[in-house]
């Protein structure tokens, strides 16, 4: 398959769930093991595309929703807008706001897009702090954003 190249960013949003886990006394984020063209194999956040006339927290919910199941009853709080992230590479710039959202230890992810995701789990700031930048999509940004987050749960 050919691989379209954009030429201009394409803009959209990174959700960061984050839960606490009782029995490990700490946080945990939730990232996906992404099956696509850009980034197969590598960890990510919830993340995609703001549609025309979307918000960006719209998005983010609704992302949220498309891709594991997350609905606004099921967040604790308000989420919060982090900044933004770049992703850029030979073919490639994508701009995200970022925002992280609490959920219950009792809320379980659902693999609703199969062929975007092999699946989602769990990861430990000890997890996220063992696994190699090049395994987390955007590199360096992601991965400081998802251990950044753990580490003030």
């Amino acid at each position: 398959m050919t691989e379209t190249i954009n030429t201009h960013p394409v803009v959209g949003v990174m959700a960061c769930v984050r839960r606490f886990n009782v029995e490990l006394n700490g946080p945990q984020v939730l990232l996906g093991e992404r099956l696509g063209e850009r980034g197969r194999g590598l960890l990510a956040p919830v993340c995609g595309r703001i549609e025309l006339g979307e918000t960006a927290r719209h998005a983010m919910y609704r992302e949220l929703g498309e891709e594991v199941g997350l609905h606004a009853a099921h967040i604790i709080g308000d989420p919060e807008c982090l900044g933004y992230t770049e992703v850029i590479d030979p073919v490639h710039h994508f701009v995200g706001v970022a925002f992280w959202a609490d959920v219950s230890a009792s809320w379980v992810p659902v693999n609703l897009e199969p062929k975007k995701h092999r699946a989602w789990g769990w990861f430990s700031l000890s997890q996220l702090q063992r696994i190699a930048v090049t395994e987390f999509y955007g590199g360096v940004t992601t991965a400081d954003l998802c251990i950044n987050l753990a580490a003030a749960g």
